[in-house]
């Protein structure tokens, strides 16, 4: 009975040490796994960031796509008040030189009334039965 007790030490011996073997394999497989779980979870983290980060660019573009489109129209705001303001100085320009034109004609006129009344011996202040002439000179600097 000895040798057949001798066998089965034998045999649960080889089948401690298999069991270790394969407890030592479950072990490693355990840790690769954990690895494994450990590198997804960094790989998620990275994609989650990335994602993150993706939308953030694309808020960032459609936010530069808005402003360029505003830039846009305050630069048209400026040019039309641009060209707005051209077509005022050219028509004030315009309306200056009418003024001078129609001053010049005014003096003009006035000179020739002044050569009528020293043709006839009287001043522009002098009065008749009726008429009262009074003429002043108004500047141009008054509106």
């Amino acid at each position: 009975m000895a040798s057949s007790q001798n066998a089965i030490d034998f045999y649960l011996s080889e089948v401690d040490a298999r069991i270790a073997e394969k407890q030592a394999q479950l072990e490693e497989a355990l840790e690769k796994s954990e690895n494994v779980r450990s590198h997804a979870e960094t790989i998620q983290n990275f994609i989650g960031k990335y994602s993150n980060f993706e939308s953030r660019v694309k808020d960032f573009q459609n936010e530069i796509v808005e402003m360029d489109r505003l830039i846009a129209e305050k630069q048209e705001e400026i040019d039309e008040n641009r060209n707005f303001s051209r077509r005022e100085e050219v028509q004030m320009t315009k309306l200056m030189e009418k003024l001078e034109k129609v001053t010049e004609e005014r003096k003009q006129k006035e000179r020739t009334l002044l050569k009528l009344y020293e043709e006839e011996g009287k001043t522009m202040d002098s009065s008749d039965d009726e008429d009262n002439i009074n003429f002043e000179f108004q500047s141009s600097d008054k509106n």
